[in-house]
């Protein structure tokens, strides 16, 4: 009985407590539902203060944590619920017989409701108290280029134990060496490109040391690219102890290469610390030895073979006369395999007559160099012989004023032009741009003869440190004029120099880091052209790079003994007042004061020869002296970047009448053109005379657009910078010759200052805020109709009521098939924050002209031809698209009576981003594909009758929401980088269905091969539907079936045409390769994508081979990442993919199918975090289970380093078919908060894992005792705390 009694009353318990439960829901209803006011409140409070947090992390580049991410994410979801739920659920009527009675079922849903979505917010309540929002942003990577390294065997043995050295984990420091020249810098440049490609290290930096290191400059480098900023206030020993711990912190995902090593380097002054891996390369195998490198690889020159190889590529005599070969043998020889006298030698004699080989033998053989040249005898004899082969003063010329300059310095080609013109090195050459093109010119026949190379920085150039020191003792002889070159960090006086060498000396070049506390009273030195004082420090910010300025006293007397100077140049010097002797120097033609501080000036309006004065970046008190509006010789005025400039006098500028470049930006106190009150400081109508005489260069800012004159003439600018508008103070890239910038302006105020003609002329142009504008074509073009010819960057920002970049309209007179390319050379284009933007460009089907024709093969109105579509932008290389709210299609291609997309089966031959390497779509929400009219073709199509013809039209124009459907993929050959971000109208990445499909190819024929027409809109029957879609169906279809083309009125009979089309498809489709070159590939936050990449089905050509990287990220509604038929196991590709990553994937149950992993044959990476859905890594597909044996198939992974599982709430396994694994390479496993992983895999066969290192399960190190997985695994399962709390 008392068990009766038990079990009753268990029962009842049981009862009471739901069926309570279940009361609350009903009288409490309203309870409940205030209370999920408040929480919500709280939750939405909550949800504005991460916001705001997150917008600072934004503003400082910061990077958003996943979890912060996530949490925002649901934050929003659950409130947009609770919106409907409060405001529609919630305020429903609750009684029920016309309010007669309670409506008990609605109040108990609306109060369980309530409370289930209190839990809900409560938890995220809980799950917003984060320790930090946000993360520093990664530094910038060190980019690494394919070097210009041989495939020598020599240099590749060398290059193979290097390698090899650098995986050894008992050795920490490597090191290269060898003569100067023999290419240390170049192997190095190897070995660094090389370990960032194999993932060897996470971080490589390169330093150059030089012959005089400067150890803040080495400490700001290595920093730089590992994101450490230093204390502006720390000393050297501060800044040392900074870095040695960062680089501590992840010591074995690092390496430094210490490039160009003269003597020993105190590593710990530095900051470096023992066991860092290091790569050194210098010229001295001692200093090598001394900085105790375990490894040392010397590199000898090439072998006789090796060198001949190298002098008949550089020199080109290939195909030359037998007794040429014979002496070039011999030339080759003398240059005994050093790479850089192969290669300057060889260029040196490049299509010279016989006469000159036999020449260049006979100098090679009896050279005698300089006893005092630092570098080794036979490199100094044949970089001089190449010096000798100039084939002009000039050249040599220009070659010797780049030895004035420190080593390893970025020399601008700027500086030459106007050091040239002052000299008077260049002959008959009479304006500056004359002077300009005269030595880019001869830089580029130097860096061709390989005695210059490009610089780091753009329109600079460099000097290998070898020919640097070949230039210094060929200058320094008297017999060249005797150039005085002294480049010491330790310098504290004024060096040394023989009277008799001062009384021949032409040029002295000075660059210290110290204060200069001893100088002469007065510089003697008869015969002097050019002096030039540069202090080399710099201070570096977070956001900007300034100079240190030395103070320089020198006396009033100075200047009394260097009367025939012509270029003067001092850098980063404080001069409180220019001394007097200054106005001595009648013959002075080019004066730089360079980052300077500057206190009186005026002193250089007594100057009357002055040609060239130069200001850049110096610090002007206040005002520009009024006398320097007395140099009446004045060809250039440089004052970019001047800081402290606020007033220009009144007829300053004006009086320069010579004037041919000015450049003041960015000073902007402009006296208005307004109002008749006496004027404080210049405006621009006292340049409007210079651009009527010699005026041609012309920087300036330009705050309000009413400061122009009316009659301003830009026209006749050869180059300019031009910001106009309160904003625009920022001058564009300066590598372009013609820049212009509107900020803020409207239109019409454009067409009315007279600027509105050169926006075609533009190499770079940048509008923000144009207000009315919502094209650039046709509005900026209305007359010629030609396009903008010359620009190469196009950034838009903020213009809203910009529709598209170009519009096509219809133009009477044209009657050319052909559309003019209006951007021949454009190579950048951004668009940003553009809410009305709805297309790049847009054009109407019935805007072209087309000439008649006797082949109809269906009314006129419906034709359009593919050779008349825009040919693109054939020369764009990067393509940025952000925050264009309505955007839905790149390329938009309408039909204006219908105003609905057209259905075009669009020519093979139209690529219209031939040279596209990056692609970047962000925030689009609306965008759907590249072209809509496109993705309407690439729609799955109607079912097939046995003959492989579509029984019926009726799904032809529904949209697929395909970003790059088949033929849109065509249009991206040199794709390297796409990145889509926040795209959340598309469902599949990349279609590549549809290519097998008739109804996609064009007709092989002369006349209907550019043909496109368009679906008819009428009622017409099936079969004149069929005949009307050109491209769609093969015509030898339609031939065969007379039956179905009886409607139609106007045929052209193309059956002889198109005879083996479905053969020669098939056929062209193996031949080519889809996105060969792509690489990289993000697709972050695209709420509605469900696929990648859509097969369908039929044969396929091999696609993105090359990619390496791909990350897919909050993709809440993926369900394949690669979609595919049977017939595409073998050939889509993907056998270059090294890292796979992914996260917030709910809906994804399998990472890949067994044939897509048979092909992933350099997977180095594997990553996969918070896809709940997810049960394994890799799935069976129908097809696999009707043709594998499970039992004897076999996937492996050779090059799997790393697999990280994080968060897979119901993966099971990682493949629950008994396939055999195997991980030759694999050397870490993590697998954490995955609960239900009990068995990694399911063969009975233990996969091979010979290299396993680490193994975490739950964040604990695992101890590996042998290589089972399963067994490891289990034993965690088996611990009674093996459950994390979630």
């Amino acid at each position: 009985m008392d068990i009766i009694t038990s079990i009753i009353s268990k029962i009842g318990e049981m009862l009471v407590e739901p069926t309570g439960r279940h009361l609350g829901y009903l009288f409490h209803y309203k309870v409940n539902i205030k209370a999920l006011e408040d929480e919500n409140v709280k939750l939405m409070n909550k949800r504005a203060d991460v916001q705001k947090l997150i917008d600072a992390a934004n503003r400082n580049s910061e990077v958003i944590g996943d979890e912060v991410n996530w949490w925002v994410s649901e934050v929003d979801k659950i409130t947009d619920e609770l919106e409907k739920f409060l405001k529609e659920d919630a305020t429903a009527d609750k009684m029920c017989f016309h309010g007669w009675c309670p409506n008990l079922k609605l109040r108990h849903s609306l109060g369980r409701k309530a409370k289930k979505h209190a839990e809900g917010v409560l938890k995220l309540q809980q799950e917003g108290k984060f320790d930090r929002i946000s993360y520093p942003a990664p530094p910038t990577r060190m980019h690494f280029s394919s070097s210009s390294m041989k495939d020598f065997n020599s240099r590749k043995k060398i290059l193979n134990q290097v390698m090899e050295a650098l995986r050894n984990e008992k050795v920490s420091m490597t090191a290269i060496c060898g003569m100067g020249g023999i290419g240390k810098t170049t192997m190095a440049k190897e070995v660094a490109k090389r370990a960032k490609d194999e993932k060897l290290f996470r971080e490589v930096v390169m330093v150059t040391v030089s012959q005089n290191p400067n150890v803040g400059r080495i400490q700001d480098t290595i920093a730089d690219f590992l994101g450490l900023k230093f204390d502006q206030k720390s000393d050297d020993e501060g800044r040392a102890e900074k870095l040695r711990q960062r680089i501590l912190k992840e010591t074995e995902n690092i390496l430094l290469i210490l490039d160009d090593l003269w003597n020993k380097l105190d590593l710990e002054a530095v900051g470096i610390p023992d066991g860092c891996k290091i790569l050194l390369a210098s010229r001295n195998e001692d200093v090598c030895k001394q900085m105790k490198s375990q490894e040392i690889f010397p590199i000898k020159v090439l072998s006789e073979d090796e060198a001949w190889n190298l002098f008949e590529e550089v020199a080109g005599i290939s195909n030359c006369t037998r007794d040429l070969h014979k002496v070039a043998k011999k030339v080759a020889n003398e240059c005994k395999g050093l790479p850089v006298a192969i290669v300057t030698v060889g260029r040196a004699l490049e299509n010279r007559d016989e006469s000159d080989w036999n020449d260049a033998l006979l100098k090679l053989e009896k050279s005698i160099p300089d006893s005092m040249l630092k570098t080794d005898i036979e490199v100094y004899s044949r970089i001089k012989l190449s010096y000798d082969l100039l084939r002009s003063e000039e050249a040599k010329s220009c070659f010797l004023l780049c030895c004035l300059f420190p080593e390893d310095y970025d020399i601008g080609i700027e500086t030459l032009v106007r050091y040239g013109k002052g000299l008077r090195l260049f002959q008959e050459t009479r304006t500056m741009e004359q002077t300009r093109n005269r030595v880019h010119t001869l830089v580029g026949y130097l860096k061709r003869c390989f005695l210059l190379m490009d610089g780091n920085e753009k329109e600079c150039i460099r000097m290998h440190d070898i020919v640097r020191d070949v230039a210094i003792s060929i200058a320094s002889r008297k017999e060249h004029d005797g150039f005085v070159v002294k480049c010491d960090n330790e310098m504290e006086e004024w060096p040394e120099i023989d009277s008799s060498e001062m009384e021949h000396c032409t040029a002295i070049s000075l660059v210290f880091d110290k204060r200069i506390k001893k100088h002469p009273d007065s510089l003697v030195c008869p015969n002097l052209k050019l002096l030039s004082l540069s202090s080399t420090i710099k201070i570096k910010y977070h956001f900007m790079v300034r100079y240190a300025w030395q103070k320089l006293e020198l006396s009033e007397n100075f200047f009394e003994g260097i009367k025939e100077i012509k270029v003067l140049a001092f850098q980063s010097i404080y001069f409180q007042t220019l001394p007097a002797s200054l106005q001595m120097l009648q013959n002075l033609r080019t004066l730089h004061l360079e980052y300077c501080e500057l206190g009186d000036i005026s002193r250089i309006g007594g100057l009357e020869m002055l040609e060239i004065l130069s200001l850049i970046g110096s610090w002007i008190q206040q005002e520009l002296p009024k006398e320097i509006g007395n140099l009446q010789h004045l060809k250039v005025l440089d004052m970019t970047k001047c800081k402290g400039l606020n007033r220009i006098p009144p007829g300053v500028l004006s009086r320069l009448t010579t004037l041919e470049e000015l450049k003041i930006f960015p000073f902007s106190s402009w006296s208005s053109l307004e109002g008749n009150e006496e004027k404080t400081s210049a405006s621009l109508d006292e340049i409007t005379p210079l651009l009527d005489r010699y005026l041609k260069v012309l920087n300036v800012w330009i705050p309000e657009v009413e400061f122009i004159p009316r009659n301003f003439i830009f026209n006749d600018l050869t180059r300019f910078s031009i910001g106009v508008g309160r904003y625009a103070r920022d001058e564009i890239n300066d590598l372009f010759r013609k820049n212009l910038q509107l900020d803020e302006v409207s239109t019409d105020s454009i067409k009315q200052s007279g600027i509105h003609p050169i926006v075609k002329k533009c190499e770079a142009l940048r509008l923000r805020k144009v207000h009315d504008l919502k094209n650039l074509f046709p509005h900026f073009d209305e007359e010629e109709q030609d396009g903008f010819p010359w620009l190469r960057i196009l950034i838009v920002v903020n213009c809203n009521e910009m529709e598209y970049v170009v519009k096509f309209t219809s133009n009477n007179n044209r009657t050319d098939l052909h559309v003019p390319n209006k951007f021949p050379l454009l190579e950048e284009l951004y668009l940003m924050n553009l809410e009305g933007l709805k297309g790049i460009f847009h054009y109407n089907s019935d805007d072209l002209q087309l000439p008649p024709t006797d082949h109809q093969f269906v009314r006129k109105e419906r034709i359009s031809t593919a050779s008349s579509l825009p040919r693109g932008f054939p020369q764009l290389q990067s393509l940025y698209v952000g925050n264009c709210p309505t955007l839905e299609e790149i390329v938009s291609v309408w039909n204006r009576k219908t105003d609905d997309p057209i259905n075009t089966s669009t020519s093979d031959d139209m690529i219209l981003f031939p040279k596209l390497t990056e692609l970047t779509l962000w925030w689009l929400p609306s965008l759907i594909s590249l072209c809509r009219a496109i993705d309407d073709e690439g729609s799955t199509g109607p079912p097939k009758d046995a003959d492989g013809v579509e029984s019926n039209m009726d799904n032809m124009n529904t949209p697929t929401n395909i970003l790059v459907p088949f033929k849109c993929i065509k249009w991206l050959p040199s794709l390297e980088k796409l990145e889509v971000n926040d795209c959340d109208s598309i469902k599949v990445l990349f279609g590549f269905h549809g290519n097998d499909s008739p109804q996609l190819d064009p007709i092989n024929s002369n006349i209907t091969n550019n043909i496109n027409v368009d679906q008819p809109n009428d009622s017409e029957n099936l079969s004149h539907k069929k005949c009307c879609l050109i491209g769609c169906l093969p015509c030898g279809n339609i031939a065969g079936k007379p039956n179905m083309i009886q409607n139609s009125q106007e045929i052209i009979d193309t059956s002889h045409l198109t005879k083996d089309v479905n053969q020669d498809r098939q056929l062209d489709n193996h031949k080519e390769e889809w996105l060969m070159n792509l690489k990289d590939l993000d697709v972050i936050w695209c709420n509605s994508l469900e696929v990648v990449f859509d097969y369908g089905e039929g044969p396929l050509a091999p696609a993105l081979n090359k990619l390496e990287s791909l990350e897919l990220r909050g993709l809440y509604k993926l369900m394949h990442i690669w979609k595919k038929g049977p017939q595409q196991v073998k050939t889509v590709g993907f056998q270059n993919l090294k890292t796979l990553s992914l996260h917030f994937c709910p809906s994804l149950r399998y990472l890949f199918t067994a044939s897509i992993a048979k092909l992933l044959v350099m997977l180095k990476g594997l990553k996969v975090t918070y896809c709940k859905s997810m049960e394994e890594v890799v799935a069976k597909t129908e097809e696999e289970i009707n043709n594998v044996n499970a039992e004897f198939y076999v996937v492996s992974f050779p090059n799997l380093v790393s697999i990280e599982l994080n968060s897979l709430n119901n993966l099971y396994y990682l493949c629950q078919h008994p396939y055999a694994f195997e991980f030759p390479s694999l050397e870490t496993l993590q697998i954490k908060k995955c609960p239900k992983l009990q068995t990694f895999v399911t063969a009975n066969k233990t996969p091979k894992i010979p290299k396993l290192k680490v193994v975490k399960l739950n964040g604990k190190d695992m101890v590996i005792l042998e290589q089972d997985l399963n067994g490891i695994i289990r034993r965690q399962f088996e611990k009674p705390d093996h459950i994390e709390e979630e």
